[in-house]
């Protein structure tokens, strides 16, 4: 479910693995609109369809439009770092590394169990074992229904039920290789306590405020090795709520009869999926033939005909109402669970989490369909709708690109697209399914590889891309994008567009031509493809043209090919919801769709191919191929990276060979927003519609905060000092009641007054005051920290206004031992350290020993880079430089702003010498401005119709980094070419 996390559930249409350098098409300065509709902030998002079901179990669910909705509600235990994707604590603290059944500050943020300690008794069995930490303080359902532990255990058997979520969670079976749950539904996991009373449990549990029962454990006894085990079946859990879906949910579960209804489904009572707190099984799953309790009905709970009130999460939306074939909305969850208690924000929980966690911006979002692409994009244009969430046809591009309201984005989308086989029907693929066991590759039973072969020499991918895409997508070759540079195998083969050798493939394997004329719809002239098909027609299904007008082309240039040597076969475009329910039910003969992979690993192999997933799960050729199961197994279970690289792309050839999908391109993903109305964008998975994204859009402002940090750079072992911290607005004004948090890692050092030290971070966090200052005391560790001295203090200030965007900062502290001769610098800039081009700021540097008394006799000297700017005086005493030193700014920059480092040494004799450097940013003023009408205004004027204008023309900064980062930098003249 999103790994990460947030309901990865791969999408069967387009359904989602990421790393792109996003670059969008054009780069107009920003204004500001006010997209306040009736005092609320509402985000409107266009679509081709709409979502299936207010139900996310069914298979019908599997859709990107319900996911888009749901993945709003629903949430997981844990998360990934909105930048560098690492796990990171959320409900879920960390795990146990050292083995000793113990929480420590240090293990907080730690996912990945510590070596056996040598002697070691059992490698496999300490590997094997993990114990996880979870502390349930501030989550609530949607409902108001405090989240417990027995919601994770509940998820664990309940999600396990679902062929499609199980995939993940077959390791903590008794059968991990299981293709089902069994009978016993029994779950690998024991629930060690809740609420600890010992230090040893949960380090430092005393002080930490919130409900102490509330703080679990858990042990989990993997049945096999699992590469993805901490990320995917861990921290990826997505909660459920049980108490919605056990015995009657609270009076929501409705009378479902047969033969409408499955079986059971009468009695409104479904039963437990666990057994419940008063039982001494508490948490193990309720065996199906149980009888002091009835065992779970899983099947009434995918039937459920869900209403809008019975759609509860614990993400950071509410689900707010479905209008069928109108529009569904979401509204903000004012207590989604951020560190913070919900109902008093001044208790912190978890002081780390709101440093990458935050409420939404937006109130609500708006999901509104159109039914083309073309009526999609006019609603972009005419301000109905803030984003387009739909992959662009090329030729919108250039109109979009001269609306400078609108910013257009294109970034390399690390799914595909593909034609598959059914492989249960002739001539596709086997003579009987699923097929003898050990004889799925025997000719004699996969009858349907020479039609698959063939079938690959009658799509021209070259044409593909260089006609319908416009050069937007590369020509594919496999199920691995080639922007996931790691796991790609680039020595496919690869099959030429030929007919000619297609239909000699045909004629080998005895599907003759019957006549010779050309193949009539009627069956006149056509091949021969055996008993089921003979000369019948068949058909290829394909989105309809207005949904996706290159699938339904490609799909009628594919059959036009087959047609031209006499299969009879036709090109149906149908809707997309159609094509999802007969993929799903298994009734089709072939079709084309896409996928899109969120995350990087390749493991959504195993769901999309392994024979374990065909009857019921995401397998939907039916592929069986028993070596390929024992690849991508093995591939699951195997820990060595390199080794395990090996083994993926080892599967990539046999699918390359055995031909259950021909994938056909990898597309640019061209995506639409209105700049003008939000701002805040991040790119994951190809694509600025991402969890991230979601959670940080805002209007967009012209205001910011500039936090100042005054610290000495040097302090004796077990010393305190002064750390204070000057928030300024956009005007230079002092902000008053900004949050300020000082953090360092745990065993580095404390603060004073009111710090706190929990898992591995020691913080404290205040308010400014009416000078716009936050000041703490910043205590060193008794001892210099052993391998380094130098304490890195981390500063995060959030301001009263949510429009502002959050600044951090870093202050190093060098630690120096007792008895040792050392100088501090603290560098006094009273006015700031932001200098428009041409004009100057005066500043000091206060110098002290190692006793915190002034040394005025000591030397300082100042240097500055990159050059342009210059210092004076550039050196002289202590007692001179305490103030009235000059920092004069370039009359001219070549950027909108520039960072500049002032590099400040002092020494004296006896004393170690210190350095600490100063970054003033010089900006660009500019005269006029043009507004996204084209209106042109001075700096600092309002635009028709919006607010005021910045004075300072600060331009996007693009700066992310992806390890295996593919970039399309499109121009508004495009490069042609393959």
């Amino acid at each position: 479910m999103r790994k990460p996390l947030h309901m990865a559930i791969a999408l069967a249409a387009v359904a989602v693995v990421a790393l792109m350098l996003a670059v969008p098409l054009y780069l107009p300065t920003a204004s500001a609109i006010d997209s306040t509709r009736a005092g609320t902030t509402i985000y409107t998002v266009g679509g081709q369809d709409q979502m299936k079901t207010r139900n996310w179990l069914p298979a019908v669910a599997n859709d990107v439009w319900t996911s888009d909705v749901l993945g709003r509600v629903y949430d997981t235990v844990g998360q990934t770092h909105p930048v560098t994707d690492a796990l990171v604590p959320y409900i879920i603290k960390g795990v146990d590394d050292d083995g000793d059944g113990g929480f420590q500050r240090s293990e907080k943020a730690d996912f990945l169990k510590g070596t056996c300690p040598v002697p070691c008794a059992d490698e496999v069995t300490w590997r094997r074992t993990v114990i996880a930490f979870y502390d349930f303080n501030g989550v609530y359902f949607h409902d108001g229904v405090q989240a417990t532990i027995g919601d994770v255990l509940f998820n664990y058997v309940f999600q396990s039920l679902n062929p499609r979520f199980n995939t993940d969670l077959r390791v903590l079976w008794d059968d991990p290789n299981a293709p089902s749950f069994a009978a016993n539904r029994h779950m690998n996991i024991d629930l060690l306590w809740c609420g600890p009373t010992l230090d040893t449990q949960w380090q430092g549990f005393a002080a930490v405020p919130g409900d102490n029962t509330l703080r679990c454990a858990l042990k989990f006894r993997l049945q096999d090795d699992f590469a993805l085990f901490y990320r995917s079946t861990l921290v990826g859990l997505t909660l459920f709520p049980r108490h919605e879906f056990e015995g009657t949910g609270g009076g929501r579960h409705p009378v479902m009869n047969i033969p409408n209804f499955p079986l059971g489904c009468d009695n409104v009572d479904w039963g437990r999926a666990i057994y419940p707190e008063n039982d001494p099984n508490f948490g193990q799953g309720v065996r199906t033939d149980e009888t002091l309790y009835r065992p779970f009905q899983y099947q009434c709970a995918e039937a459920w005909q869900m209403t809008d009130a019975d759609v509860i999460g614990t993400g950071p939306f509410k689900f707010g109402t479905w209008s069928f074939g109108q529009f569904a909305q979401v509204v903000k969850n004012p207590r989604f669970f951020y560190g913070v208690n919900p109902d008093n924000t001044a208790v912190v929980y978890d002081p780390d989490l709101p440093v990458y966690m935050h409420q939404p911006f937006v109130d609500s979002i708006l999901f509104k369909v159109y039914r083309t692409t073309q009526l999609g994009v006019l609603a972009l244009q005419s301000g109905e709708i803030d984003f387009y969430h739909w992959a662009l046809p090329p030729e919108f591009v250039p109109d979009l690109l001269n609306d400078q309201s609108i910013r257009v984005w294109a970034n390399a989308e690390p799914g595909f697209f593909y034609l598959a086989y059914n492989l249960r029907r002739q001539p596709f693929g086997y003579t009987s399914w699923p097929p003898p066991v050990g004889q799925d590759r025997d000719p004699l039973v996969d009858t349907g590889l020479p039609f698959r072969q063939a079938f690959a020499h009658l799509i021209d991918k070259a044409t593909i891309v260089r006609v319908l895409l416009q050069n937007y997508g590369v020509i594919a070759d496999g199920t691995l994008s080639p922007s996931n540079t790691f796991w790609y195998n680039g020595t496919l083969p690869k099959y030429a567009y030929d007919p000619t050798q297609a239909g000699l493939i045909l004629d080998n394997a005895g599907m003759p031509k019957t006549g010779p004329g050309p193949c009539q719809t009627d069956g006149t002239n056509c091949r021969d493809l055996g008993l089921r098909l003979g000369r019948s027609q068949f058909e290829i299904l394909t989105p309809q043209a207005d949904y996706d007008p290159i699938r339904a082309s490609a799909g009628a240039m594919i059959a036009a090919a087959a047609r031209s040597i006499g299969v009879n076969v036709a090109s149906k475009p149908t809707a997309f919801g159609t094509i999802v329910a007969k993929t799903a039910a298994a009734d089709f003969d072939m079709f084309i769709l896409g996928w899109r992979i969120s995350g990087t690993d390749p493991d959504y192999l195993f769901s999309f191919f392994h024979s374990s997933n065909a009857a019921s799960g995401q397998n939907y050729p039916g592929f069986y191929d028993s070596q390929f199961d024992s690849v991508i197994s093995a591939s699951r279970k195997e820990l060595d990276e390199a080794k395990r690289q090996q083994l993926v792309k080892w599967a990539q050839g046999i699918l390359a060979e055995r031909l259950p999908y021909d994938v056909l391109y990898y597309r640019t993903n061209i995506e639409a927003e209105r700049q003008d109305r939000f701002a805040n964008y991040s790119v994951s998975s190809g694509s600025i519609w991402n969890y991230w994204s979601i959670q940080s859009i805002k209007r967009p402002t012209n205001k910011f905060i500039r936090p100042l940090v005054t610290a000495p750079n040097a302090i004796v072992e077990g010393g305190t000092t002064a750390v204070a911290t000057t928030v300024r607005d956009q005007a230079g004004v002092a902000v008053v009641g900004a949050s300020v948090r000082y953090s360092v890692p745990a065993g580095s050092g404390t603060f004073t007054p009111g710090g706190s030290c929990t898992g591995a971070t020691c913080s404290v966090t205040g308010q400014t005051g009416s000078s716009g200052t936050f000041t703490a005391s910043y205590v060193a560790p008794a001892t210099v920290p052993s391998g380094n001295p130098n304490v890195q203090i981390g500063v995060t200030v959030t301001s009263t206004d949510p429009d502002v965007a959050v600044e951090q900062r870093l202050a190093t502290v060098t630690v120096f031992a007792a008895g040792t001769q050392f100088l501090s610098l603290t560098p006094q800039l009273s006015t700031g350290d932001l200098v428009p081009t041409g004009e100057s700021l005066v500043f000091g540097v206060d110098v002290r020993d190692q006793d915190g008394n002034l040394a005025p006799s000591a030397t300082v000297t100042l240097t500055v880079s990159p050059s342009g700017p210059s210092i004076t005086p550039p050196s002289g005493t202590a007692s001179q430089l305490r103030s009235g030193i000059v920092f004069q700014a370039p009359a001219s920059i070549s950027q909108s702003q520039a960072t500049y480092t002032v590099t400040v040494t002092a020494t004296q004799a006896g004393s170690a010498p210190t350095t600490s450097t100063i970054p003033f940013t010089v900006v660009q003023l500019t005269s006029t401005f043009r507004c996204p009408d084209g209106t042109v205004v001075p700096a600092g004027a309002a635009c028709p119709g919006g607010p005021l204008v910045p004075a300072l023309d600060v331009l996007p900064i693009l700066a992310t980094v992806g390890a295996a980062a593919v970039v399309y930098g499109i121009l508004r003249n495009r490069k042609k070419g393959a």
